[in-house]
């Protein structure tokens, strides 16, 4: 302590005032680095954000001026009625057996079996079946794809596929589950 006094008073007055002078300026060049460096790059980062919502914004309104998304909301609703018509409001077991055997028959599948499947399911708006046929390669794959195509949703689970080399039959074993609504 004593030689900093000793210091101090070895120096001129005009060397007194430079060293106060640079000691404030010191103090207020850290405080503008701690104070408002952060605030700039607070700025920065909340102008950036801006652009990018403003482009978004931009995004919407040039949407909101084309005519097509009036076309491309009527094409999903007709997609969502048509889904829901395929869908059954009440549908029966019987009514899936009957329509079952009448894609094996246009098919030219052979059933061998048809019957419920004995397990429950989670969902109650489905019906599941066990479904055993047989026939040509060709006439089961058509099935299959009259299954996929034709009448309500339906699903296969538990599929096994047997083919026959002697006479180049496949044997279809599956869990069909028909849903309604």
């Amino acid at each position: 302590m004593k030689r900093l006094n000793d210091f101090c008073r070895s120096l001129s007055e005009e060397q007194k005032s430079l060293l106060g002078f640079s000691t404030v300026l010191v103090f207020l060049l850290a405080l503008l680095f701690f104070i408002f460096v952060p605030m700039v790059e607070e700025a920065l980062l909340a102008k950036e954000e801006c652009s990018k919502l403003e482009a978004k914004l931009a995004n919407y309104k040039a949407l909101s001026q084309k005519q097509d998304y009036v076309k491309v909301s009527k094409e999903q609703s007709e997609k969502l009625q048509t889904l829901e018509k395929r869908l059954p409001q009440n549908l029966k077991q019987d009514d899936v057996m009957g329509e079952l055997h009448s894609l094996a028959g246009k098919s030219s599948v052979k059933l061998n079996a048809l019957r419920q499947t004995g397990k429950e399911y989670s969902k109650k708006q489905s019906i599941p079946l066990y479904l055993e046929c047989s026939g040509a390669y060709g006439n089961v794959l058509k099935f299959l794809k009259a299954l996929e195509n034709e009448g309500g949703f339906k699903k296969l689970s538990e599929v096994q596929i047997k083919g026959e080399e002697r006479t180049g039959n496949l044997e279809l074993v599956a869990v069909v589950i028909a849903y309604k609504n």
